[in-house]
């Protein structure tokens, strides 16, 4: 049962993609790093026929799938545990909140590499958060709440 159904959410996915048929659902790969039951997946989002997603088990890992085992992967970030907040596709690339322990929560990106998951701005500068959140596209601009120490 483990990870059952994060899988299972990304064969329906990507069986959606397919013409209909009858099909068998599969496991795609069993990601299970701890001797936890289920993975609680966070933030399924689709982008470039692949789906990203976060575990709350697996605090500051995103995952990327393309629908098989060898093309499920973490592909970031690569530093810091705190929590992933807010997929949200945008011009090709996924957007997301995180903290890497360094910069606190700030607005970061992902190309669906680990080299192209990176920091888009330390909107409040050094250690402290700026808390982006509520990620909505519309007309083509990608808008979001944030804070910085001039505007809390």
């Amino acid at each position: 049962m483990r990870y059952s159904f994060l899988f299972l959410l990304v064969i329906v996915f990507f069986a959606s993609l397919l013409p209909v048929s009858a099909q068998t659902l599969t496991l795609v790969k069993d990601i299970a790093t701890s001797g936890s039951d289920s993975a609680y997946p966070r933030y399924l989002t689709p982008l470039n026929d692949k789906l990203y997603f976060s575990l709350s088990t697996s605090p500051g890992k995103l995952f990327v799938s393309d629908g098989t085992a060898a093309g499920t992967t973490v592909i970031g970030p690569s530093t810091g545990n705190g929590t992933i907040w807010e997929l949200t596709a945008f011009n090709g690339e996924l957007y997301f909140a995180y903290d890497d322990g360094v910069h606190g929560q700030e607005l970061w990106k992902s190309d669906g590499t680990p080299a192209g998951t990176v920091l888009v701005k330390d909107l409040n500068a050094g250690s402290g958060s700026s808390l982006p959140r509520y990620f909505t596209v519309c007309k083509d601009k990608l808008f979001f709440q944030a804070s910085t120490p001039a505007r809390s």
